[in-house]
């Protein structure tokens, strides 16, 4: 890869992260990150912790450090980090955002304001990479890569921040499509090949869920409403991270649109069935009442926000996407991938074992 200067935000989440760990091993690539720190010693604990995951020791000392945030003007960057990112960046890869459903405040001054600050300091030359969510299709039956507007309701505020924001960086780029690449993921989930993951949110709580029921409530009725047709698309972290790198290496591949998805989610009746045969119970499908156990009742309302998905959620076109080589590579979710991503979980306690989750 020809020499490139990336300034990539979120470094420390999930997908910023693996993201990262696939570019500094690159010898033609300058990377600098922004980290949401008081100082700049404790920024780089943070990036060596990240290290220490992807066996990657000198990693803080690999890349360029900037503390900031960008839920503030200017990303909160010191003169001299602002200055150097103005002058040498020639690609921003945007992955700070937050992924509440319900806080309507820090959505809007993380996802929306946010990525108004970084646009405000990037140079005009950059190219952006601008990490959205396939999500942005709301209760939309069906939408296409080259779609982002179709008068679609949404189901949670994060839904609608995203959509809002894509929209803003689209308007931001309007004379200037070409430097801006969309990169669209659905719900993230441990990796396929092994089922590590740092980040155990979404999926992971209901998960976590079902596993403390069977153990308190063996053989007995689980009471979920879902829609037995409905879908539910998970893309495995180093799945969706192969595809993102094939775009920022491929200058063929830049200035679309990606719905990084995966080509066979998993319906809600197998779900069912994969969770009868491995955890030992049934989910039935009603709505929990005074009938159901506590626990039932608890995590249903518990979860509320995340299974409001079980309903249905669209169907995604990716003609853009079916491009890349790497979009091939095959990632069901099938009862091996839930073994391995329950093993990590039981391995690391649900991430209380992992310094990057403390």
């Amino acid at each position: 890869m020809k020499h490139r200067c990336f300034f990539i935000t979120g470094t420390t989440g999930l997908v910023g992260g693996y993201l990262l760990d696939r570019l500094v091993r690159d010898p033609d690539a300058e990377l600098h990150v922004l980290v949401r720190s008081e100082t700049l010693l404790a920024a780089r604990d943070r990036v060596a912790t990240l290290g220490q995951y992807f066996g990657l020791p000198d990693l803080a000392d690999r890349v360029g450090i900037h503390v900031g945030c960008i839920s503030q003007p200017g990303i909160g960057l010191q003169p001299e980090s602002l200055e150097l990112i103005q002058s040498t960046v020639t690609d921003v890869v945007h992955v700070a955002a937050s992924t509440s459903f319900t806080d309507k405040q820090t959505n809007r001054q993380v996802n929306r304001k946010g990525t108004e600050h970084l646009l405000d300091i990037i140079p005009a030359h950059a190219r952006l990479f601008y990490v959205s969510t396939a999500y942005v299709g709301g209760m939309a039956p069906t939408i296409r890569e080259d779609q982002l507007n179709i008068g679609q309701a949404f189901r949670n505020d994060y839904e609608r921040s995203k959509f809002e924001t894509e929209r803003f960086v689209r308007e931001r780029y309007d004379d200037r499509p070409e430097q801006l690449t969309v990169f669209r993921p659905s719900i993230v989930t441990g990796e396929w090949t092994t089922g590590r993951t740092f980040q155990f949110m979404t999926l992971y709580r209901v998960l976590r869920a079902l596993v403390a029921f069977a153990r308190r409530h063996p053989g007995e009725n689980f009471d979920l409403e879902y829609a037995p047709d409905g879908t539910q698309n998970y893309i495995p972290i180093d799945r969706l991270t192969d595809m993102m790198e094939e775009v920022l290496r491929g200058p063929q591949f830049w200035g679309s649109t990606y719905h990084l998805v995966n080509d066979k989610p998993i319906v809600n009746r197998d779900f069912r069935e994969l969770v009868k045969e491995r955890m030992g119970f049934n989910i039935i499908n009603r709505k929990p009442s005074e009938e159901s156990s506590k626990l039932n009742r608890a995590a249903v309302a518990g979860n509320a926000a995340y299974l409001a998905y079980l309903q249905g959620e669209p169907k995604f076109g990716c003609q853009a996407r079916n491009r890349l080589a790497s979009s091939r590579q095959p990632m069901p979710f099938d009862g091996d991938y839930l073994d391995r991503l329950l093993s990590f979980c039981k391995q690391t306690a649900w991430g209380k074992n992992l310094a990057i989750c403390r």
